[in-house]
């Protein structure tokens, strides 16, 4: 069985209604659309969008024949409605509780009779995190953390749907007065998995935000996802006639692949070998701890079949281990603790952060996660959101120009880092960098 690989034919803007701050009038600016661009990523805490726009001063005729801008006017936080379908019939809306709000206003054309503006548009909790701060300590699990951040009303309060992956350990938090989504990346360094990592050996979390809501999740958590969806890419022509073999559901029309692995920034940050020294203020000792990405490997959860191995010539032999950075760090002694008078003084001597069995760990799989990279360009698909899983192929490079084998180096699974829907009245795409930890097709392709 075949199919056929999809157009990238124009999406439907059904709404994009901006609401002015001070009077109850609103205008749709759907019909002066110029161009459209939604953007998700793992490594940005709330999703945002550019909308450009051609104002004859006609798009509303309640302002004198005045443009939108000048007319409602558009200063910025004005609230914004946004609905868009893409030729699959998935549709992206944001409206009530997940509408978007002008955070920037860009005149990009000024004419007397035409004008051309962008507008920037952000989630509700990006701009109210600048106004928010946390000055009370936070006692729980890491995941208890982000859900009471995220949901509670004196901090973000958001009516979103809110999908946490849960942690282990209890980590109790004195926050300092510091930003939501500050507080929130510090805590994603010390969230272990309790379900997709093991304590001691993998840790790491992002924080991130889709059409969806947010989401709290593992780094091997992504990598052991099944795919939502299987491209294949090759260079025959004809994209609405060409034939894919079955098992793939769309074709990329573009395909760039890069190796991230600069193999001097990678020791110098930690990501394959590290060494954490903790003092004990109650023992007046020291601990050495040194975590080694290739001792955990068959403990990640990996998108690839094997890790990065870096050539013999540079592993040390020596007796006190291999490392390339050294971490230092006060183990919390007896501080934090929750319960009475009693209980506290029985916990006087724990540890409340166990550093060696997380900091690093969380370092090495950061940076593991941007081993591979992917960037490809399909039909548009609102389906897709950043942290997906989907697999990518390509054939291998050979002499022979009649080779459709796959390249099992660089094909298989990856996550979406990020993602930017591009729409306009004639076309839309949807442009995907894709990452993964590891390199090989895990399992090998049929």
């Amino acid at each position: 069985m075949t199919i056929l690989s999809r157009q990238s034919t124009p999406a439907t803007i059904n709404e994009a209604t901006v609401f002015s701050n001070t009077s109850g009038d609103s205008v749709g600016l759907q019909n002066g659309v110029f161009n459209l661009t939604y953007y998700e990523s793992i490594l940005q805490d709330s999703i945002h969008a550019t909308f450009t726009y051609i104002d004859s001063g006609t798009v509303n005729g309640n302002f004198g024949g005045k443009n939108a801008v000048d007319g409602l006017p558009i200063k910025g936080s004005e609230e914004f409605t946004l609905s868009f379908t893409d030729n699959l019939d998935n549709k992206l809306e944001f409206k009530e509780d997940t509408a978007l709000y002008v955070n920037n206003v860009t005149p990009l054309l000024d004419e007397t009779t035409k004008s051309m503006t962008q507008l920037h548009l952000v989630s509700k909790e990006y701009i109210l995190n600048e106004k928010v701060r946390i000055n009370s300590r936070l006692d729980g699990l890491v995941s208890e953390h982000i859900e009471k951040i995220l949901k509670e009303e004196k901090y973000l309060n958001t009516k979103k749907d809110v999908d946490i992956e849960r942690t282990v350990l209890q980590i109790n938090e004195t926050p300092k007065n510091k930003k939501p989504f500050y507080i929130m990346n510090e805590l994603s360094k010390k969230g272990v998995s309790a379900d997709n990592q093991k304590l001691g050996k993998s840790a790491g979390y992002f924080l991130y935000e889709t059409s969806e809501g947010f989401k709290f999740k593992s780094i091997d958590g992504m990598l052991s996802q099944d795919p939502v969806l299987r491209v294949l890419y090759n260079e025959t022509s004809a994209q609405g006639a060409a034939e894919m073999p079955a098992g793939y559901d769309v074709k990329a029309l573009t395909y760039e692949r890069y190796n991230l692995v600069n193999v001097q920034k990678k020791l110098a940050i930690g990501a394959f070998t590290s060494r954490v020294l903790t003092f004990n203020p109650f023992t007046f000792s020291f601990d050495v701890a040194n975590p080694q990405s290739f001792l955990f490997e068959n403990d990640y959860k990996m998108g690839g079949e094997e890790l990065f191995k870096l050539n013999e010539e540079f592993n040390s032999k020596k007796a006190k281990g291999d490392f390339s950075i050294t971490s230092m760090k006060m183990m919390g002694v007896g501080g934090l603790q929750i319960g009475d008078t009693e209980t506290q003084l029985s916990k006087s001597k724990e540890v409340d952060f166990t550093v060696d069995q997380i900091l690093n760990q969380s370092f090495m799989r950061y940076n593991q996660l941007f081993t591979s990279q992917v960037s490809i360009t399909i039909p548009g698909d609102f389906s897709l959101h950043a942290g997906d899983a989907i697999v990518v192929d390509a054939p291998v490079v050979e002499s022979d120009p009649k080779n459709d084998d796959l390249n099992e180096q660089s094909g298989g699974l990856y996550i979406i880092s990020d993602l930017a829907h591009y729409v306009t009245p004639h076309e839309t795409f949807t442009k995907l960098n894709l990452i993964r930890d590891s390199f090989g097709t895990k399992p090998k392709n049929d």
